[in-house]
Protein backbone atom coordinates (compact mmCIF):
# COMPACT_ATOMS: atom_id res chain seq x y z
CA UNK A 1 0.00 0.00 0.00
CA UNK A 2 1.18 3.76 -0.94
CA UNK A 3 1.55 5.84 1.84
CA UNK A 4 -0.89 8.58 1.41
CA UNK A 5 -0.10 12.28 -0.30
CA UNK A 6 -0.32 13.93 3.23
CA UNK A 7 2.61 12.29 4.29
CA UNK A 8 4.66 13.73 1.59
CA UNK A 9 6.07 17.13 2.16
CA UNK A 10 4.62 20.15 0.68
CA UNK A 11 8.51 20.84 -0.81
CA UNK A 12 8.20 17.41 -2.35
CA UNK A 13 4.38 18.29 -4.15
CA UNK A 14 5.65 21.47 -5.73
CA UNK A 15 9.20 19.75 -6.94
CA UNK A 16 6.54 18.49 -10.04
CA UNK A 17 4.93 21.85 -10.26
CA UNK A 18 8.04 23.48 -11.07
CA UNK A 19 10.26 20.86 -12.92
CA UNK A 20 6.82 21.03 -15.22
CA UNK A 21 7.97 24.52 -16.02
CA UNK A 22 11.62 24.19 -16.01
CA UNK A 23 14.36 21.90 -15.62
CA UNK A 24 15.07 21.08 -11.96
CA UNK A 25 18.47 19.43 -10.70
CA UNK A 26 19.04 18.70 -7.25
CA UNK A 27 22.75 17.40 -6.39
CA UNK A 28 23.15 15.59 -3.59
CA UNK A 29 25.93 14.23 -1.76
CA UNK A 30 25.75 10.63 -3.18
CA UNK A 31 23.69 8.81 -5.83
CA UNK A 32 22.05 6.47 -3.50
CA UNK A 33 20.98 9.57 -2.03
CA UNK A 34 19.72 10.84 -5.57
CA UNK A 35 18.20 7.36 -6.37
CA UNK A 36 16.03 7.44 -3.00
CA UNK A 37 14.96 11.19 -3.62
CA UNK A 38 13.81 9.76 -7.24
CA UNK A 39 12.23 6.84 -5.53
CA UNK A 40 10.22 9.28 -3.02
CA UNK A 41 8.93 11.24 -5.70
CA UNK A 42 8.08 8.07 -7.78
CA UNK A 43 6.44 6.67 -4.25
CA UNK A 44 4.52 10.14 -4.25
CA UNK A 45 3.27 10.52 -7.78
CA UNK A 46 1.97 7.20 -7.45
CA UNK A 47 -0.17 8.32 -3.74
CA UNK A 48 -1.58 11.47 -5.83
CA UNK A 49 -2.71 8.72 -8.59
CA UNK A 50 -4.24 6.84 -6.17
CA UNK A 51 -6.14 9.66 -4.54
CA UNK A 52 -6.78 11.39 -7.70
CA UNK A 53 -4.84 14.53 -6.45
CA UNK A 54 -5.48 18.04 -8.21
CA UNK A 55 -1.77 18.16 -8.94
CA UNK A 56 -1.64 14.59 -10.59
CA UNK A 57 -1.93 15.46 -14.49
CA UNK A 58 1.15 17.78 -13.73
CA UNK A 59 3.81 15.22 -12.03
CA UNK A 60 2.39 13.19 -14.99
CA UNK A 61 4.08 15.30 -17.35
CA UNK A 62 7.56 15.42 -15.36
CA UNK A 63 10.47 12.48 -16.24
CA UNK A 64 12.69 11.87 -13.60
CA UNK A 65 16.39 10.45 -14.01
CA UNK A 66 19.65 10.26 -12.30
CA UNK A 67 23.30 11.48 -13.26
CA UNK A 68 26.03 10.77 -11.39
CA UNK A 69 29.85 13.16 -11.29
CA UNK A 70 28.21 14.67 -9.04
CA UNK A 71 25.50 12.80 -8.01
CA UNK A 72 22.32 14.96 -8.79
CA UNK A 73 18.41 13.76 -9.99
CA UNK A 74 17.06 15.57 -12.63
CA UNK A 75 12.83 16.39 -12.87
CA UNK A 76 12.01 18.35 -16.11
CA UNK A 77 8.96 18.30 -18.67
CA UNK A 78 9.26 14.78 -20.27
CA UNK A 79 8.63 16.42 -23.91
CA UNK A 80 11.07 19.18 -23.30
CA UNK A 81 13.17 18.02 -25.81
CA UNK A 82 11.15 17.93 -28.63
CA UNK A 83 8.60 21.17 -28.04
CA UNK A 84 10.99 23.47 -29.97
CA UNK A 85 11.32 21.15 -32.90
CA UNK A 86 7.41 20.71 -32.47
CA UNK A 87 7.25 24.61 -32.60
CA UNK A 88 9.66 25.14 -35.45
CA UNK A 89 7.22 22.65 -37.61
CA UNK A 90 4.21 24.97 -36.63
CA UNK A 91 2.61 22.54 -34.36
CA UNK A 92 0.44 24.88 -32.12
CA UNK A 93 -1.58 24.51 -29.40
CA UNK A 94 -4.66 26.81 -29.22
CA UNK A 95 -7.09 27.57 -26.39
CA UNK A 96 -10.04 25.55 -27.84
CA UNK A 97 -7.46 22.30 -28.34
CA UNK A 98 -6.53 23.38 -24.37
CA UNK A 99 -9.98 22.69 -23.31
CA UNK A 100 -10.99 19.47 -25.62
CA UNK A 101 -7.81 17.86 -24.48
CA UNK A 102 -8.24 18.74 -20.48
CA UNK A 103 -4.63 20.53 -20.76
CA UNK A 104 -6.51 23.93 -19.64
CA UNK A 105 -5.89 22.09 -16.19
CA UNK A 106 -2.51 21.65 -16.42
CA UNK A 107 -1.85 25.05 -17.98
CA UNK A 108 -4.48 26.92 -15.32
CA UNK A 109 -1.99 24.98 -12.21
CA UNK A 110 1.58 26.00 -13.64
CA UNK A 111 0.30 29.51 -14.00
CA UNK A 112 -1.41 30.02 -10.53
CA UNK A 113 0.49 33.05 -8.83
CA UNK A 114 2.30 32.74 -6.06
CA UNK A 115 3.24 35.65 -3.80
CA UNK A 116 6.03 34.06 -2.73
CA UNK A 117 8.88 31.41 -3.73
CA UNK A 118 7.51 28.25 -2.41
CA UNK A 119 10.74 26.65 -0.17
CA UNK A 120 11.69 24.59 -2.71
CA UNK A 121 12.26 27.59 -5.22
CA UNK A 122 14.26 29.34 -2.09
CA UNK A 123 16.18 25.83 -2.02
CA UNK A 124 17.17 25.47 -5.16
CA UNK A 125 18.22 29.43 -5.37
CA UNK A 126 20.59 28.92 -2.55
CA UNK A 127 23.57 26.81 -4.41
CA UNK A 128 25.46 26.34 -0.83
CA UNK A 129 22.36 24.69 0.58
CA UNK A 130 23.94 21.05 -0.16
CA UNK A 131 27.46 22.17 1.44
CA UNK A 132 25.80 23.65 4.40
CA UNK A 133 24.16 20.55 4.49
CA UNK A 134 26.80 18.14 4.63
Amino acid sequence: MTAPVQSFSAEMIEFFRLAARKEIIIELPTMKDADRLRFRLYQLRKAMREENHHLVKIADTVSLHLKDKPPRMIGHLADQGFIAALQKAGVTVTEEMMEETELQDVKDALEKPKAQPSAMEKLLQDKDYLKKES
